[in-house]
């Protein structure tokens, strides 16, 4: 259930970026609500994947802040003042990205406890009991044990997934999460993302899969140029958009 009552999880005000003189986002602005579920769509090099490095302290940026459950990043701070910032942001974030960027030499159990200890100074007895749980939801209760070289591609997606939940994030952020797997690995990462969303886990999704929009966004945004062209629930951009450009969009991603 989304929460009005409270201040958002995540509020972004006035965010822009450049690369030398190539403003890669325009001054953005935009609130995820406790336990909404914002998906984030539009045509390549509209800045949506730099939106989401932004978020969690890849990217600086220029101008603009990102609160963050309280904690607040401004554009143009110096290290010395960002840097602290940064590590509680990270406690605050869960990141999945397009590659899953698991460790090599850890079984999937290895990759999802490895947080928990090194950062929350969990015991490795609780460490394993909760990644054994996070393991079963996202369906590999029987891969604990395997080396990411021997799942597929939607199984060590899976593995990414539940190693970014055991830092039990406030918000977490998906980065083009089924992009890279084929047609059915690509349904087996939606339907765990689908059951976090019906759980009430906040999250901010970027994708070009229109489905995953549909099935588990509760608010839509779509990106062109660095900024939010248009936003609101999924149905209505589906079946109404206002803009020209979101009508090209979603004809080019076969929608009209």
């Amino acid at each position: 259930m989304i929460d009005n009552d409270h201040p958002p999880a995540l509020a972004v005000r006035s965010l822009v970026k450049r690369f030398g003189d190539h403003v890669v986002l325009s001054g953005v602005t935009l609130e995820v609500r406790r336990g909404e579920v914002c998906v984030i769509v539009g045509p390549s090099g509209g800045g949506k994947t730099t939106f989401l490095r932004c978020l969690n302290g890849l990217e600086d940026f220029q101008e603009g802040e990102i609160d963050l459950a309280g904690v607040k990043l401004r554009g143009g701070l110096p290290p010395t003042e960002r840097t602290p910032l940064l590590a509680q942001v990270r406690r605050q974030v869960g990141m999945v990205f397009q590659q899953f960027n698991l460790f090599p030499h850890r079984t999937a159990l290895g990759n999802v406890i490895e947080a928990p200890m090194h950062v929350l100074g969990y015991s490795r007895e609780r460490a394993t009991a909760e990644a054994a749980t996070l393991l079963e939801r996202v369906g590999l209760k029987d891969k604990l044990h395997q080396m990411p070289d021997t799942l597929s591609g939607g199984q060590q997606q899976r593995v990414a997934i539940a190693r970014a939940l055991a830092m039990k994030p406030q918000v977490m952020l998906f980065d083009e999460p089924t992009s890279a797997l084929d047609p059915r690995m690509a349904g087996e990462v939606e339907a765990v993302i689908a059951d976090l969303a019906a759980s009430g886990q906040t999250m901010l999704v970027v994708t070009h899969s229109l489905r995953l929009a549909r099935r588990t966004a509760h608010t839509l945004h779509v990106f062109e140029n660095g900024q939010p062209l248009e936003s609101g629930p999924p149905q209505q951009i589906f079946d109404a958009p206002r803009h020209e450009a979101t009508r090209r969009f979603l004809h080019e991603a076969g929608e009209k």
